[in-house]
């Protein structure tokens, strides 16, 4: 683990350490590792366990267990349940895996941590390549689990990436430190759970005993290579903006560095459900013609263009049905056959349930708030949310077919917007900026139910 944490510099400028425990082996040792090492340095750590609710009694002896741990290390521990996971239109894991990242993003903010460590081992690696090219990965998605990475402002580490999980097991077994064992993880219905049952002990088995490390070495040899496409590829572009990209003489530039430079110019422009394959290879075949040509992006984003040049445009226009009002904090106004009510609170409140779905409520942090409008209205072709928890932005238009709400009601169903963003879809998760930031932080409680019904 030292050796990773020098190599990659992690540590560099770290004065305090979040440390994602579950309780499991990898996770137990990162913590057992990290406190007499951080110790010496003096880095301040703090325990984040997360409980998903998901195993009863059990989930609430992880938690214990995680607890002791941390108290025993002189580590201060911080814990939250994620109760009642939203699940629409996502797989179990998914609707953990965010729930995670939201407990984390809200534990980096409230407790100013510089980053967060987590328990990810060479097996991990290796386990995500093959996930990734089942599903026709490039370069970047088979690089996997780097290092160092940022999601929505929060920068992860993971000191334990040359490290596998039967060393770290037997470390544990020899240092006579228990762990706990989360009884999903034999599910072999999920992908990753079949490919870390099956797949891989086959391979050990009938082809080559060091397959995991040789696809954990696979990886980082993409790691390096991906970055170095990444800095061939800067140059290429000769205008760069959220509405533009020029490249000069396309033709002469490689497929490799244009799919490349299509790809990143996207997903930096906040457009990532436009950069699967078939829409950066068709993006990419447009530039090299020198004809005008015109095609819709998925998420509703129009992308014209001529002879190297991409445009994208969204349509604004406001249509006939479409009803806006300003809401005061405190306050109430009707949209759309819809009440919705605005006050002062605390902590956080969000209504699970399906997306689009009234009853709702959720809370916006008031500071984020402060010396803005708050605006009611009903959906403008090409919104989009960036909602905490994900990584870039999601279209409402999807959002709502996804989660089969019929045409008329999608028409007429209010949003919540500050300055032209959406910060909120009732049913849905709020917009990371907008975030609450503590169960006791100051935040505004948002109501929205249809007009006539007590509840």
């Amino acid at each position: 683990m030292e050796a990773t944490l020098t190599r990659h510099k992690l540590l560099r400028g770290v004065k305090r350490l979040g440390v994602a425990v579950s309780g499991g082996a990898d996770s137990t040792a990162l913590l057992r590792l990290l406190a007499p090492f951080c110790r010496e340095r003096k880095i301040e750590l703090v325990a984040l366990h997360l409980d998903h609710g998901l195993r009863g009694a059990a989930s609430a002896a992880d938690a214990r267990f995680v607890k002791k741990l941390a108290e025993k290390r002189s580590v201060r521990f911080l814990t939250s349940c994620a109760e009642n996971l939203e699940i629409s239109g996502k797989s179990l894991e998914m609707a953990a895996r965010e729930a995670r990242q939201q407990f984390f993003q809200q534990a980096a903010k409230a407790h100013k941590l510089d980053v967060i460590a987590t328990g990810h081992t060479a097996d991990d690696v290796a386990e995500t390549l093959l996930l990734r090219l089942a599903r026709g990965g490039g370069a970047t998605g088979l690089a996997g689990l780097r290092p160092r990475h940022a999601v929505e402002g929060v920068t992860y580490i993971r000191p334990l990436l040359d490290c596998s999980h039967v060393e770290l097991c037997a470390w544990l077994r020899k240092s006579r430190q228990p762990w706990r064992e989360d009884a999903s993880n034999g599910d072999e219905d999920i992908p990753r759970n079949f490919v870390r049952h099956q797949v891989l002990p086959w391979m050990e088995r009938e082809w080559r005993a060091d397959i995991r490390p040789r696809l954990a070495q696979s990886a980082a040899i993409l790691r390096d290579e991906d970055a170095l496409l990444d800095e061939l590829a800067r140059p290429v572009a000769a205008t760069r903006t959220p509405d533009e990209l020029r490249i000069k003489k396309p033709e002469r530039v490689s497929v490799a560095l244009m799919r490349r430079v299509v790809r990143n110019w996207l997903m930096d422009v906040g457009h990532a459900d436009a950069t699967g394959w078939e829409t950066v290879e068709r993006l990419r075949a447009m530039m090299e013609q020198g004809t005008a040509w015109r095609m819709t992006l998925p998420g509703d984003v129009q992308a014209s263009g001529k002879g190297g040049v991409v445009r994208l445009a969204r349509a604004k226009k406001i249509t006939k049905q479409q009803e806006t009002r300003v809401i005061s904090i405190p306050g109430v106004v009707c949209v759309a056959g819809v009440r919705v009510a605005a006050r002062r609170a605390r902590g956080i409140v969000r209504t699970i349930g399906l997306v689009g779905a009234l009853p709702s409520a959720c809370t916006l942090d008031a500071a984020a708030l402060r010396g803005r409008t708050l605006v009611v209205r009903t959906r403008q072709s090409g919104d989009r949310i960036r909602p905490l928890g994900l990584n870039g932005s999601k279209s409402v238009q999807d959002l709502l077919v996804d989660a089969k709400v019929p045409q008329a009601q999608r028409d007429r169903l209010p949003l919540l917007v500050v300055d032209d963003e959406i910060v909120w879809v009732p049913g849905y998760r709020v917009a990371q900026k907008f975030a609450v930031c503590g169960p006791r932080a100051a935040s505004v409680r948002i109501e929205m139910k249809r007009e006539g019904r007590k509840s």
